[in-house]
């Protein structure tokens, strides 16, 4: 009786641990398409919600408190303290509106004995990127 001497054997992969290869590098280049998806979301939010704080700059006048409850465009708020004469600068004013709401202002006690008085208004600006700011006022010394 003869054995056959087994031919040399080279190294090589199994299916199985190809398929578990590739299984893993596509669960890698789904995550990291995932994360790229998400940083751009938030750049895109970020960068809107940076033009709507800029927008609201045009909103945050000492007479703002008259116009509580009410919705207004910049142009209408600008108008009497700019001489704004040209048209397509109107217009964008005109395009950014928000409503405002000022609750009544909070008076601020002083210290002690001291005579300064203060007092703190929240102004609300309700839009698509809602936001709220504090004024504050010194009365008296």
């Amino acid at each position: 009786m003869t054995f056959a001497v087994p031919k040399k054997q080279r190294a090589a992969f199994t299916l199985i641990e190809v398929i578990v290869s590739v299984m893993i590098i596509s669960f890698v280049v789904l995550s990291l398409m995932e994360i790229s998806s998400r940083s751009k979301e938030n750049a895109v939010y970020l960068s809107q919600r940076n033009k709507a704080s800029f927008a609201d700059s045009f909103y945050l006048l000492e007479e703002i408190s008259k116009y509580h409850k009410k919705e207004k465009n910049a142009y209408e708020l600008l108008q009497s303290h700019f001489h704004i004469t040209n048209d397509e600068s109107r217009e964008i004013l005109k395009q950014i509106s928000r409503e405002i709401i000022v609750p009544e202002p909070i008076n601020i006690p002083s210290p002690g004995d001291t005579t300064v008085k203060a007092e703190a208004s929240k102004v609300i600006l309700k839009e698509q990127y809602s936001s709220s700011y504090f004024q504050f006022k010194l009365n008296a010394f």
